[in-house]
Parts: structure tokens; sequence; C-alpha cells
């Protein structure tokens, strides 16, 4: 075996498990900054809606809760301030599947009484980002 094939053989034995650990690492990465971005987006839209309900703005708060980008349920009583994330599936009519989804599942406080406030926003399918990046990857 010429000593070019024989290098090769070694870069190749060395590189594949590194490529393939390296891969992973990066998928991983990249999920969780996604995920993380999601969440901030999230509080942004609670903190947001928290105030117009401080604010007693009552027009604003019909319009986001018609739109269905969020829910706001009044609790009976007071409870200590709360929040709660989650993955879940929400069915999507333009693609006539279910689609992945954020949810935010908050309890709040504020000067007119406690209330939940429930933020979604749709994220990527991981499943067709896990083959593009396989695709990018190859």
């Amino acid at each position: 075996m010429k000593l070019y094939h024989k290098t090769s053989l070694y870069y190749l034995l060395f590189s594949v498990p590194i490529l393939l650990l390296a891969s992973f690492v990066c998928y991983y990465i990249i999920t969780s900054e996604v995920r993380d971005s999601n969440n901030e987006l999230l509080l942004k839209r609670k903190t947001q809606i928290e105030r117009l309900i401080n604010l007693n703005d009552s027009v604003s708060l019909n319009l986001i809760t018609r739109t269905g980008e969020a829910e706001i349920i009044p609790l009976t009583n007071l409870s200590k301030p709360s929040q709660l994330f989650a993955d879940t599936l929400i069915y999507d009519a333009n693609e006539d599947e279910p689609a992945p989804n954020r949810l935010l599942v908050a309890n709040v406080n504020t000067k007119f009484g406690a209330f939940q406030i429930r933020v979604g926003g749709s994220t990527i399918e991981f499943s067709e980002f896990f083959e593009g990046f396989l695709a990018a990857l190859f």
C-alpha cells in the first residue's frame, strides 16, 4: 500500500468521527439558539400584554385575542406569578397539517386582578431543519 493511500485511510478514519461529533454539536447549538430566541419573543409579547392589561387598553387586548395571538383568561384569585414554556402542535389550515408551536403560559397579577396569559408562536419544524442540515453537511 502506498504512503498516500495509507495517509488517506488514516485521515478518513479520524475525520469521519470528528465530523459526526461536530455535526451533532452544531445541531444542538442551533436548535438551542432557536428555542431561546422563540422564548425571548414570547416573553416580550407577554410583557406587552401585561402592560396593556395594566393600562386597561381593552381595544388593543380585544385585537390581540381576536387575532389569536394570545389568550387572556381572568383568574378568580391572586396566584403566585409563574410561567411555563411548552412545545405543542397546532393545526395549520394553510398546510393542512399540524405545525410545531412554542407556547408560553403565564399567571400574572395586575392592578385589575389575576390573569393567565397564553402566548403562542410558530417555530421551525425540527424534522425539516434536520433534513436540511444533513443535506448541507453532505
